[in-house]
């Protein structure tokens, strides 16, 4: 793996840790880590790892709030 993937990868993980922290508010995520949103939104559309690890963290958010209704 090239220094630019380590840190691509770095910065991703980075991402999905704040994207659980904010309940998978992408733009409370993206500034805690330092990114852009367009950033965001080309990981999410271009990597197919990332894209289903993002959808894992809002599943999980939404069965979060299902039960917390109940």
């Amino acid at each position: 793996m090239s220094k630019s993937n380590k840190t691509g990868h770095i910065k991703k993980e980075a991402l999905l840790q704040a994207l659980e922290k904010t309940l998978g508010v992408v733009t409370s995520a993206v500034k805690q880590v330092g990114l852009a949103r367009s950033t965001y939104y080309e990981w999410y559309n271009e990597d197919e790892v990332f894209r289903r690890a993002v959808d894992d963290i809002s599943t999980i958010e939404i069965i979060d709030k299902i039960e917390y209704t109940y």
